[in-house]
């Protein structure tokens, strides 16, 4: 939406370098908008909406990240535990996946009652549907 707004010419976002040093190590960057451009009713709802579905994909990638990483955790508590016998890397890899598979349930269910904070009455079952 920004940079609809900058290249209609209405407004543009300036960045300003400070000359003052930061903690005595990098110089500090100030970023401000140079012009403030009321936006109407329709585009501020598409930018909530695009806001919603970016949200939905950060969630979706987030739960896949965390699977992949039970996944590859099994893998290599398996193999980490083959040394010590078969019965050593069966109970390795066993307690690895329920604790991951446990984080998993507590992250989905974490974002599930996140989408609900906030949204009253009908919405909120909107808000449920959206998560799923």
């Amino acid at each position: 939406m920004a940079a609809a707004v900058a290249s209609s010419g209405i407004g543009s976002v300036v960045s300003f370098p400070c000359m003052d040093v930061v903690g005595g190590r990098d110089p500090a960057l100030e970023l401000r908008p140079s012009v403030f451009v009321r936006m109407t009713a329709e585009q501020r709802e598409r930018m909530r909406a695009d806001g919603i579905r970016e949200y939905g994909d950060l969630k979706v990638r987030m739960l896949v990240a965390t699977g992949v990483a039970v996944v590859l955790g099994c893998a290599v508590t398996a193999a980490m535990g083959a040394r010590g016998g078969a019965h050593d890397s069966l109970e390795s890899m066993r307690a690895f996946a329920s604790g991951g598979s446990v984080g998993l349930v507590y992250l989905w269910m974490l974002m599930c009652s996140v989408d609900t904070v906030g949204v009253v009455g009908s919405e909120r079952s909107a808000a449920a549907h959206v998560a799923a």
